[in-house]
């Protein structure tokens, strides 16, 4: 089982970015297998980074933290391969971020289940109105 899919990654990167990391030969027409080609190797980092602690690859249910990394790193290769400068590559520091976190783990140092950060952000509670003539629908 992949680590993540087309359509993740299609939700993460402007369609421009991905058709031209995805067409090798400048004809903008996706090569079959090259997608797949370019996630597995980032699975094969990933798995390279977690191994000295854990199985790999993943089967069944692949971690979340593993998922999530995943993504990120593809993400910046798409854009590599789009001749992207790291300087002007938006995933870079995730990318770095991940990688950071995954060796850590892989030398034991993080767990597996619990190393990803919540999806969505803290909100500041000061910043929002919760007087109850502004709980329109509750």
């Amino acid at each position: 089982m992949s680590y993540a899919t087309r359509a993740q990654i299609a939700a993460m990167v402007p369609a421009d970015v991905l058709a031209r990391a995805v067409d090798s030969d400048g004809n903008l027409i996706e090569e079959s297998t090259r997608f797949a080609a370019i996630l597995a190797v980032i699975e094969e980092e990933v798995d390279a980074l977690l191994a000295p602690v854990h199985s790999v690859p993943f089967t069944g249910t692949i971690p979340a933290a593993v998922a999530d990394a995943t993504r990120k790193l593809l993400c910046e290769r798409l854009y590599m391969l789009n001749s992207t400068t790291p300087a002007d590559n938006p995933w870079t520091e995730p990318a770095a971020e991940v990688r950071k976190r995954l060796a850590l783990i892989g030398a034991g140092k993080l767990p597996l289940a619990t190393d990803v950060a919540p999806a969505l952000a803290d909100t500041d509670d000061d910043d929002l109105d919760w007087a109850i003539d502004n709980q329109e629908g509750l």
